[in-house]
């Protein structure tokens, strides 16, 4: 009987999968909606000899504008976009 509850449980699961998130589209987004500034002079690369991906940093202009920015982040991943 246990099997058989699980197995409708995960027939749900697989059914109606929950919205998927895009993370770096929703920092992204946030980022120009805020007007967060790129910091030009910090590049820093995972895998150098592979030529692999660039990080980058953002800088706020102050306490105001990172809270909006991490105030857009948790609406933006609220909404489950």
């Amino acid at each position: 009987m246990r099997k058989i509850w699980i197995g409708l449980g995960f027939a749900a699961v697989v059914a109606m999968p929950a919205s998927a998130q895009d993370y770096r589209k929703n920092f992204a987004e946030c980022a120009k909606e805020i007007g967060l500034n790129l910091d030009v002079s910090y590049t820093h690369r995972q895998q150098p000899e592979a030529g692999g991906r660039v990080m980058r940093r953002y800088r706020a202009n102050g306490q105001a504008q990172q809270t909006a920015f991490h105030d857009c982040l948790a609406r933006k991943a609220s909404r489950g976009r």
